[in-house]
């Protein structure tokens, strides 16, 4: 997790070449949860580093962004919720044959990395990476606004309305892109 948060900051500091990438990768690297993550094991450092490739690829090497996507879309099981964000990528920095060859690339980075899982211990694979989710108790000590909440104001929200808010603001996102 360390390397991962460092690497982060160096991807970050690199996407620009001026004082606010500097200070983005130093608020990156000096936020206040920083060594909670690092103590818990969080799994988080590897979701914002590959978050990080992916938009320093869209920037400076767009032929490797559809393997960071692969990538980031099989690194937690939340991520696929992020496959709308590609429809927010500037029309350059897709494929001229648009979206069907790299969401095929995505798709097959994210099978190579999932699949051998899967076939080691089917039953185990979906145990773990979605039945164990449906059957866990809520976390106050996760990094969510509901767990916040619930901490700062003893306010329990229905387990649904993230979902709800995540798909209002993909929704709300590409079409202010698309009508900008």
């Amino acid at each position: 997790q360390l390397a991962a948060i460092s690497i982060t900051a160096l991807v970050l500091r690199a996407m620009g070449r001026s004082l606010l990438s500097a200070l983005v990768a130093l608020l990156f690297l000096t936020q206040p949860r920083i060594f909670s993550i690092l103590q818990f094991s969080w799994t988080d450092p590897f979701v914002v580093l590959l978050l990080a490739l992916g938009v320093y690829s869209s920037l400076r090497s767009p032929k490797l962004l559809p393997w960071w996507l692969g990538l980031l879309l099989a690194i937690k099981q939340y991520m696929i919720l992020a496959v709308p964000a590609i429809l927010l990528l500037p029309p350059a920095r897709l494929s001229k044959r648009g979206l069907l060859r790299p969401a095929g690339i995505a798709g097959l980075a994210a099978i190579v990395v999932t699949l051998p899982f899967l076939l080691w211990d089917p039953r185990a694979f979906v145990r773990s990476v979605f039945l164990f989710h449906v059957y866990s108790p809520f976390r106050a000590d996760s990094l969510s606004y509901t767990a916040f909440l619930a901490r700062r104001f003893d306010l329990a929200l229905p387990s649904w309305l993230p979902f709800v808010a995540l798909v209002a603001g993909i929704g709300v996102s590409i079409w202010k892109q698309k009508s900008s």
